[in-house]
């Protein structure tokens, strides 16, 4: 074995359904204060996990889309995702965001768009945002 599937310490997690479209989720972890020994974690095994942890993840939806959304206090991040059908499910809409105190903030739109009627199936892509302190855009057909 590489490395055993256990986890020391506690983890519990609550979802509830607010609605037939909503759901919340409160993640708990707590794992023993002790550090990793000498030279990190075990060599092909996972890191160590943090003393505590807490997330809270809500996801609404529809049959023409859906929201996600994450707080996380371990990575200090609040991150979100949207999807969303256009024009009868011609074209979709995507928009991508993850906040933290760092540099590494994401912000992300993309508009897919094509149809797959048997006798004329194409496809298009255009995005634009900031990855990483850096502008990115794009467009394809």
């Amino acid at each position: 074995l590489v490395s055993l599937d256990t986890f020391e310490g506690f983890r519990c997690d609550v979802n509830k359904q607010m609605s037939p479209n909503m759901i919340a989720v409160h993640s708990f972890g707590l794992a023993p204060s002790s550090s990793p020994p000498a030279g990190g974690a075990m060599q092909g095994g996972p890191p160590p996990p943090p003393p505590s942890s807490y997330t809270f993840i809500t996801q609404v939806g529809d049959d023409y889309g859906v929201f996600v959304s994450r707080v996380d206090t371990v990575r200090g991040s609040v991150d979100a995702r949207l999807q969303r059908m256009l024009l009868g499910g011609l074209a979709m809409f995507k928009l991508q965001m993850g906040l933290s105190g760092s540099e590494n903030d994401t912000l992300l739109a993309e508009l897919d768009f094509g149809t797959t009627i048997p006798t004329s199936t194409w496809t298009g892509n255009l995005k634009y945002g900031s990855m990483g302190g850096g502008p990115v855009w794009g467009a394809n057909y």
